[in-house]
């Protein structure tokens, strides 16, 4: 009944579906990335492709032989086998970079968390240490992993490093670097 309802664009469907199946595919992502360097693509992000593409080829009809639970299996671990492999390629042929902390920030961004005072000058003890407590109260409002992400970020860990330290991909670190500047701009607000 579930695939049916899959089938027929229902939202709730899809979201039990991922319920069920998104931390065996993600199991599954990792058993084959294996030993595949986490640069740009983890198991997680493997686990999403795989996913959304099964929802898209539900919607568009490209699933014939999906009429049980043990289909929908087997095409999702058809589907994240492809990813994986695909990344592997992908590693294979290419050298990637993450992005800076700070890219993507404006001017104005970069004024609003003080940065440019620090840069142009000698900061005094007062600044420093307004600055000191403001990241304490920042970093207790946040989640263990984005506390361990923007404590190596702010110690000057690269997002590669930082990918290392925590076992995700430059990706994924982008991803929560991006998660904890949005967050510390809305505290400021």
């Amino acid at each position: 009944m579930m695939l049916a309802q899959l089938k027929g664009g229902d939202e709730a469907a899809a979201r039990e579906i991922w319920h069920r199946f998104f931390d065996r595919v993600t199991s599954l992502a990792h058993k084959k990335l294996g030993a595949l360097p986490k640069r740009v693509l983890d198991e997680e992000d493997i686990a999403l492709s795989a996913m959304n593409a099964l929802y898209c080829g539900v919607r568009d009809g490209r699933f014939s032989k999906l009429h049980d639970r043990d289909d929908l299996w087997q095409i999702l671990c058809m589907l994240t086998a492809r990813k994986a492999a695909s990344a592997w390629r992908k590693q294979k042929s290419a050298r990637l970079v993450g992005e800076s902390v700070m890219a993507g920030l404006s001017e104005q961004e970069l004024d609003a968390l003080g940065l440019q005072q620090i840069a142009d000058c000698n900061p005094d003890s007062d600044y420093l240490d307004g600055l000191n407590h403001q990241c304490r109260e920042l970093l207790e409002g946040m989640d263990e992993r984005l506390t361990r992400v923007a404590t190596l970020r702010l110690q000057g860990y690269s997002n590669q490093e930082i990918a290392d330290d925590i076992g995700r991909s430059v990706k994924s670190v982008e991803r929560y670097l991006q998660t904890i500047r949005e967050q510390w701009l809305n505290s400021e607000g």
